[in-house]
């Protein structure tokens, strides 16, 4: 099954948006990239906890600029692979990012337990993850035959998946703009 072309893109601007309304910046309603037809997630329905909820959304909201100040750097290393780059000239970005990212998981890992938020922070946990091992992999051997092809193939932060998962959260009461 091939993926589809959004998935083929780093944090795509229907992601970047949603992170960005999460973060209280103004971005235009419907921009989640999710189908209209996509049923309501069952957790959004429930009786939330407002002191869960508003844990969960202190702790996240201080997570989401550190993921989008380092998506375009993992872009960029991205574009070098698949332009045939060689690797060995990113190693230390890799290295830096790898650096990077790990503060970034374990605040993730950290966040405080919300039912409409665990998608989320498993959708991004999981992509971190793989960015930061293939960084980590990679930056070994840079000038390894196959490293160019382990960054083109490692995982993007944006998929369908995060936009539901993100979808449920705010439908929960996600929000990370200013408390009314």
């Amino acid at each position: 099954m091939k993926p589809s072309s959004r998935l083929r893109v780093p944090l795509g601007a229907a992601a970047a948006a949603i992170l960005l309304a999460a973060c209280g910046t103004a971005a235009p309603s419907g921009s989640s990239g999710a189908p209209a037809t996509q049923p309501p997630a069952a957790s959004a329905s429930a009786t939330p906890d407002p002191a869960a909820l508003a844990a969960y959304s202190e702790a996240i909201c201080q997570i989401f600029p550190a993921i989008l100040a380092i998506d375009p750097r993992i872009a960029h290393v991205r574009d070098v692979a698949s332009a045939g780059g060689d690797m060995t000239d990113q190693a230390d970005e890799m290295t830096a990012l790898s650096e990077t990212m790990l503060p970034v998981l374990e605040d993730l890992e950290a966040l405080p337990d919300w039912e409409p938020g665990r998608s989320l922070r498993f959708h991004l946990i999981t992509a971190l993850h793989g960015i930061r091992t293939t960084f980590l992999l990679v930056a070994q051997d840079p000038d390894a035959r196959a490293a160019a092809q382990n960054i083109v193939d490692m995982p993007f932060i944006a998929t369908d998946a995060l936009d539901r998962a993100m979808s449920t959260a705010t439908q929960g009461g996600l929000s990370c703009g200013p408390a009314d």
